[in-house]
């Protein structure tokens, strides 16, 4: 789950249903780095046999866009000027039935949000199309962009499935166990890099089926949170500083779950220094502690306490 303007929406990796409100990011990457296309000017919805062998002539021209006379079951499109970042502000977001924005999440990170709990209608043509994205299927979202000025624009075709009621019966309490493990443990003080929790969730119980399990093995975790503190060894300060908490983390809008439970936090290490000044934690280099939280069916969980390295 992510928030959008303090709205929840569910993640494609999250098995989505068609009753909920459907947070389709995409994320754009030139030569190992998040940027920002020029334009943005559209996201479409099509089913995914939409563009198989048969059909992808009635969807896709010869150029890679998408046809004019193609019948998408949804369109989003900024609010302004395609080329303005000010038209994809994520505090204009507010769920309705002409919420068809496209939002800017963070340098290079944009959503559209499918939401399944209300009669939403986009635009296409010139006319008003109404979301018929509304069954159990496989679907594709299409991004229609342009990466830099002067270029052609061109479509990127993600993936993502809609399930239908998800509830299941069992007849015992679920006993779940994760895993969770820090992979990144030396940080070069001056870079940007990503705090990557990896969580491995396992069913104990004997009698559960293998399409259980295999639910967890999803993105099942919610609501993840993430503190790190510094250590120091200097008598003169705080033995332990605390600069991102878990109500107030410096990256809180940006932490992510991958499809398979990873959890991403983005460091920003050029910022510790100013942040510790704030609280007296000493020099930016150094030991730090980090611990990750998040919701697991109806249990809180919290990781072992995990050191890396600021050098």
């Amino acid at each position: 789950m992510t928030k959008l303007n303090g709205y929840t929406i569910i993640d494609r990796g999250n098995r989505p249903t068609v009753l909920q409100r459907v947070g389709l990011q995409t994320f754009f990457v030139d030569d190992g780095v998040y940027v920002d296309p020029y334009q943005v000017s559209s996201v479409m919805i099509f089913r995914k046999d939409d563009l198989n062998d048969n059909n992808i002539a009635t969807t896709i021209g010869g150029d890679g866009l998408v046809l004019s006379s193609a019948s998408p079951y949804m369109r989003f499109a900024p609010s302004g000027v395609a080329s303005d970042v000010d038209s994809f502000d994520p505090e204009e977001y507010v769920p309705g039935t002409e919420a068809s924005g496209i939002y800017r999440m963070g340098e290079g990170q944009y959503v559209v949000v499918l939401d399944g709990t209300v009669n939403l209608s986009g635009s296409w043509q010139g006319a008003r199309i109404a979301n018929t994205a509304s069954s159990v299927a496989d679907w594709v979202d299409v991004w229609t962009v342009k990466m830099v000025e002067g270029s052609n624009f061109q479509t990127l075709i993600n993936n993502f499935e809609l399930f239908g009621d998800t509830i299941f019966t069992i007849t015992e309490p679920l006993l779940l166990k994760t895993h969770t493990h820090l992979a990144t443990r030396h940080v070069p003080l001056g870079s940007k890099v990503n705090l990557k929790f990896t969580n491995e969730i396992t069913v104990e119980n004997k009698n559960i089926t293998q399409g259980v399990e295999n639910i967890f093995r999803q993105s099942a975790i919610t609501s993840p949170k993430i503190e790190i503190k510094k250590i120091n060894e200097d008598v003169n300060l705080s033995s332990r500083v605390t600069v991102s908490g878990f109500d107030n983390a410096i990256a809180s809008g940006l932490i992510n779950v991958t499809s398979d439970n990873t959890v991403v936090f983005p460091l920003d290490t050029t910022v510790l220094q100013s942040v510790l000044n704030g609280v007296g934690g000493g020099a930016a280099t150094g030991t730090y502690t980090a611990q990750l939280k998040f919701n697991l069916i109806n249990e809180t969980i919290l990781s072992p306490l995990f050191h890396f390295i600021v050098r």
